[in-house]
């Protein structure tokens, strides 16, 4: 879930283009000519930009960075961002290694392990629990930047979730229920905290970091199984502090930075070379971004060369329609998808010349639209386990059928109430997943099958024994 959505490869006529773009561009200024398999639209596109700009701002779309700031401003002491920037810059060699190896650990029920690795990793452990105390978060960023942009800190979200996602089972092991219920509702809080941010990929890593804290929940639920009191506690921590990730809103990024790269497409060199810097599979690299002069960067207006008018006037035009598309699915995050991808799907079967840059960033919208509906459910089961571990505690057994347990339990795929499914001693509870099949609620590991139900299961798929309770866990700083 943590990984960006699949972009759209390079087609070969792109490259074509590119390659006799210096040719046609002098007779395709007045006009339009036909090169390659497509046509080379650079001077009707460039005489409509002024008017693709004025239409595209009149649909509220971002036009300034200034346009993507939080709204309202995030108040200094509300802003995680400066704990989040330091948590980034802690020692980093083998840190993501020894947490993972830590998650091991704590799924094996070796705790003695657990306890020294929380010790090593008493500052990210201090810094998590403060951040997550921010209820905001704003970094600053330069969007104007545009392929120069990076963004170290969303790794140091995910392990400052996942450092708490750890703690918080080594507390429910030692039925330290006060602890445990603080750590997860601190990791579900740094999940939350990434709702300010503008961009597709703050959004997944928002989804990714909730997804850890759900994992956790689950694991302490299971620790906790015999005390009704905790896991009607743990359900309304759920309840209270997961999200909703806002996709909307992650696409008002998107739409800026084009906007940002193509003003500034001299500094990268023109725009071949501009092209030239996303691989053949649509992503930035890096080492061939040429860095740019943030004194020099164009941060408003249009551009004036004919091919950069072109490009950001087609740019435009496409997120204009895209936005009166996507006001027609509000809360719909598949809906949304599909008209996207359906506007993705036009530009491949009709190419212009001036479609290359929207062909070479555009991701695959399906699989963002999913990530989010995934999220949702992921929520609900895990939610609904809870709720049938409190069952169990009060009525000796786990329910028969989802009706059983008080509430509305329904599949957020396909609108239908969730699953049961009993596997062996294993009882679960589950979503169809986005192919909507309902598959049986079993583990793509378990069938060798790529079965994608989304499942809350109890046992855990790897059980966790108890603490001893003359073990005591460590706090923040490790003592």
């Amino acid at each position: 879930m943590s990984k960006s959505p699949e972009p759209r490869k390079k087609r070969p006529w792109v490259l074509i283009i590119l390659a006799g773009l210096f040719v046609v561009t002098c007779s395709c200024i007045g006009g339009v000519a036909y090169f390659g398999v497509g046509p080379v639209d650079f001077g009707t596109e460039a005489r409509n930009a002024d008017k693709a700009a004025a239409d595209y701002r009149a649909a509220g779309l971002p036009w300034e960075a200034k346009d993507l700031a939080p709204n309202p401003p995030v108040k200094p002491e509300d802003n995680a961002a400066t704990l989040i920037i330091r948590a980034s810059k802690l020692p980093g060699d083998g840190l993501d290694s020894n947490l993972f190896d830590l998650v091991a650990a704590a799924d094996k029920g070796q705790w003695e392990k657990v306890d020294a690795g929380l010790k090593n990793h008493a500052d990210l452990l201090s810094l998590a629990e403060q951040a997550a105390e921010k209820p905001r978060v704003d970094f600053g960023r330069d969007y104007d930047l545009g392929a120069n942009l990076l963004f170290p800190e969303y790794a140091a979200c995910k392990r400052c979730v996942r450092i708490l996602s750890i703690r918080a089972q080594w507390r429910a092991a030692k039925h330290d229920v006060k602890g445990a219920i603080e750590d997860l509702s601190h990791g579900f809080r740094i999940a939350s905290v990434l709702k300010d941010e503008p961009l597709i990929i703050g959004m997944l890593v928002s989804v990714a970091d909730q997804a850890i804290t759900l994992s956790a929940v689950r694991k302490c639920a299971a620790l906790l199984k015999d005390d009704p009191s905790t896991l009607s506690q743990i359900g309304q921590i759920i309840a209270r502090e997961s999200h909703t990730p806002d996709f909307e809103k992650s696409l008002r990024g998107e739409m800026y930075m084009g906007l940002a790269m193509l003003r500034n497409v001299d500094q990268y060199g023109g725009a071949m070379n501009l092209l030239k810097s996303f691989g053949n599979d649509g992503s930035s690299k890096q080492n061939s971004v040429p860095p740019l002069d943030p004194a020099k960067l164009v941060r408003t207006g249009l551009p004036t060369s004919t091919i950069a008018r072109a490009l950001i006037a087609r740019h435009m035009e496409v997120w204009t329609n895209a936005k009166r598309k996507m006001d027609l699915h509000p809360g719909d995050p598949e809906g949304v998808a599909r008209e996207l991808d359906a506007i993705n799907k036009d530009i491949d079967d009709h190419p212009t010349a001036s479609n290359m840059f929207l062909l070479v960033i555009f991701p695959v919208f399906s699989q963002v639209g999913s990530a989010i509906v995934r999220d949702v459910a992921d929520t609900r089961v895990t939610e609904a386990l809870v709720a049938a571990l409190i069952y169990r505690s009060k009525h000796g057994a786990f329910p028969n059928k989802i009706e059983d347990l008080p509430g509305k339990w329904i599949d957020p795929f396909d609108a239908t109430p969730l699953r049961i499914a009993r596997i062996g001693d294993s009882f679960r509870i589950y979503s169809v997943g986005p192919n909507k099949k309902d598959e049986g609620g079993q583990y793509r590991k378990e069938t060798g099958h790529q079965f994608d139900d989304i499942i809350a299961a109890y046992p855990p798929h790897k059980p966790t024994p108890s603490l001893s309770k003359t073990q005591s866990p460590p706090n923040a700083k490790g003592r």
